[in-house]
């Protein structure tokens, strides 16, 4: 490590140790802090990035640097509105005061709920503590145990929410993912593709109804005409059964309604290849997984001369800013985040009620808990998710009669 390097790594250090900057604060720019250290930006970020992998501070994007929480300091518990007096009558139970928020490994995903989410949290009085994803499994593990020891050293509870189950379930060491977040009494994860809540007996689930979406991008596209529609399909490795079920869910529909379907691959090479699968199939319409993906078939489809909606309409998912970016504007199905952020309240609340109660059983011992709720069916709420038509698909096509 060169000298400038230590010394803004050290500076950084020095300052969140000194109280500067509290755990879950932002710290300035790294052009804020060039400035303030009189080094150069890429000193900085190297500095920061080195503090990352030390566990010191959390990068997440569109936020900056976070200051993580030290390893098992307690922390004090904050009064939720509406619940000093059932406090004062249970004090043998514990109090949700913190959440470890386990982000996605999908960026996009990341900017669609975190800024939701973290607001409603903390509305409820909720220190939230991004953690970010990382393949590497074993920093990974740590951290979410610093989480969960330091919570069990103090007289609060702490609750692990998984922006997205995928980049669990998709990495060889899923189990051992599963065992580490199992150490928080509460789980809550957001599905936002097909998932059976097996992963997780005791954790509770805000699903995104993948099949209502499909529903709706289906007979939008049928009812403006189209008789020959490509489906952007998943990696058949995601999925236990070796089956997207979306994919195929959208194949027994358009089969029902006689329309031809027609998968492909959402890979470079596939969408390449893109402009020649609609001349030689016929495509008139296309659904994308993501709204990436859409746009990246827009720009095959232009670019080979082919004219959206006019020749092909494209509709997109998850309806991020960027479906306003586009010429013309991307339709897309809208995964309703602030629905998904009070949902996640909604199950933090009701499950607090419940211990304050009575209701819960005791978990002194760390597993009894989680034993008993493995016994119960996982608890979930569904989100209907809603169709924004835009002028990517906004286009009947004539009818052969006419």
């Amino acid at each position: 490590m060169t000298k400038l390097l230590e010394h803004a790594r050290d500076s950084v250090l020095s300052s969140i140790s000194q109280g500067d900057y509290q755990t879950g604060q932002s710290l300035p720019s790294v052009d804020e802090l060039a400035v303030q250290m009189g080094c150069s930006q890429s000193t900085v970020d190297r500095a920061l990035r080195q503090l990352a992998k030390e566990g010191v501070v959390h990068r997440v994007r569109n936020r900056g640097t976070i200051v993580a929480p030290p390893p098992y300091q307690p922390l004090a518990s904050p009064t939720m509105p509406g619940t000093e007096d059932a406090r004062a009558n249970s004090r043998d139970h514990r109090r949700v005061s913190e959440v470890c928020l386990l982000l996605s490994d999908d960026s996009h995903t990341n900017d669609l709920l975190m800024e939701p989410v973290e607001t409603a949290l903390k509305q409820a009085g909720l220190l939230v503590i991004p953690q970010s994803f990382t393949t590497n499994i074993a920093l990974l593990t740590d951290q979410l145990a610093h989480h969960r020891a330091r919570a069990a050293h103090a007289t609060s509870d702490s609750v692990m929410i998984c922006l997205s189950v995928s980049p669990i379930i998709r990495t060889p060491h899923s189990r051992q993912i599963i065992n580490a977040v199992e150490q928080f009494n509460q789980r809550i994860y957001v599905c936002i593709e097909p998932l059976s809540p097996t992963i997780d007996q005791g954790g509770r689930y805000v699903s995104i109804d993948p099949f209502a979406s499909v529903r709706l991008v289906i007979e939008h596209l049928r009812q403006s005409g189209h008789r020959s529609i490509a489906i952007s399909t998943g990696h058949s490795r995601d999925y236990p059964s070796g089956v997207d079920p979306v994919s195929d869910f959208c194949r027994h529909m358009l089969e029902f309604s006689g329309i031809k379907y027609i998968p492909f691959n959402y890979d470079t090479a596939s969408l390449s290849q893109l402009p020649s699968l609609v001349r030689e199939q016929d495509v008139t319409a296309l659904w994308a997984t993501n709204d990436h993906i859409a746009m990246l078939a827009m720009n095959h489809l232009q670019h080979a001369g082919l004219r959206v909606p006019t020749d092909v309409a494209v509709v997109g998912r998850n309806n991020t800013p960027w479906c306003q970016q586009t010429a013309p504007n991307l339709s897309s199905i809208s995964l309703e985040p602030k629905q998904i952020a009070r949902a996640i309240v909604e199950l933090l609340q009701e499950k607090d009620s419940r211990s304050l109660n009575g209701d819960e059983p005791d978990d002194s011992s760390g597993n009894n808990a989680n034993n008993h709720e493995r016994n119960e069916e996982p608890i979930s709420i569904t989100i209907d998710p809603k169709l924004i038509i835009r002028g990517s698909s906004d286009f009947r096509v004539p009818d052969d009669s006419e």
